[in-house]
């Protein structure tokens, strides 16, 4: 299955997540996620970063 998108990724291993972290009230904590629907997202005049779909930043 495709999704025709480049930044769309599909984890293939059960046991597999993306590291995500997310910031909310000022507190960043560590979460994992199996989507892999990634977007760019500007952080500056010509910086972007790589998010998840909700806008959680800094995909590792």
């Amino acid at each position: 299955m495709s999704s025709e998108r480049s930044l769309d990724t599909a984890l293939l291993n059960k046991n597999t997540l993306f590291q995500i972290e997310v910031t909310e009230n000022e507190v960043s904590e560590i979460r994992y996620t199996r989507d892999g629907a990634f977007y760019l997202s500007p952080v500056n005049n010509q910086d972007v970063m790589l998010t998840t779909s909700g806008g959680a930043s800094r995909v590792k």
